[in-house]
């Protein structure tokens, strides 16, 4: 695909919004079919779509939480979600693959929609590791930058 990309997803009620959805905490009413479809910048085009299902019991002995990044692959500019329903204080690193950190920035304010951006343009490509720390917390995901 050709960038830019623009992404528009439909929710299982028909609905259409072209943000990722992000769910501060899922109820069984998020559960259905979403749909992704990917549009590049000459018109071509790529659909997916997601079954989710919500169970109570699964929410509440796993007690997990995941952070979500994208774009991922990105170009170095990231968006970072985590789910929080009121603003939190958090330390944010990203090491490489060999364990060095490389970014590390503290107190960052995640405000109550749980996003923040961090840019690491300036890197090489490659896999990174991005962890935030709140409190008794830590969630960490890979990132892969990669330029085109």
């Amino acid at each position: 695909m050709y960038p830019p990309i623009s992404y528009e997803w439909t929710y299982p009620d028909g609905t259409i919004t072209f943000s990722d959805p992000f769910f501060a905490s899922v109820t069984q009413a998020d559960s259905g079919d979403y749909t992704l479809l990917a549009t590049d910048a000459l018109g071509c085009t790529d659909q997916k779509s997601i079954h989710l299902v919500v169970s109570y019991q699964e929410i509440i002995e796993n007690n997990t939480f995941r952070m979500v990044i994208y774009p991922n692959p990105g170009n170095g500019l990231f968006g970072v979600r985590i789910p929080v329903s009121a603003d939190i204080i958090a330390d944010v690193k990203v090491t490489d693959a060999a364990g060095n950190v490389v970014y590390q920035k503290d107190e960052v304010v995640f405000p109550a929609n749980g996003q923040i951006d961090i840019n690491l343009s300036n890197f090489e490509d490659g896999i990174y590791f991005l962890e935030v720390i709140a409190k008794d917390s830590v969630l960490k995901e890979k990132l892969i930058l990669r330029h085109n």
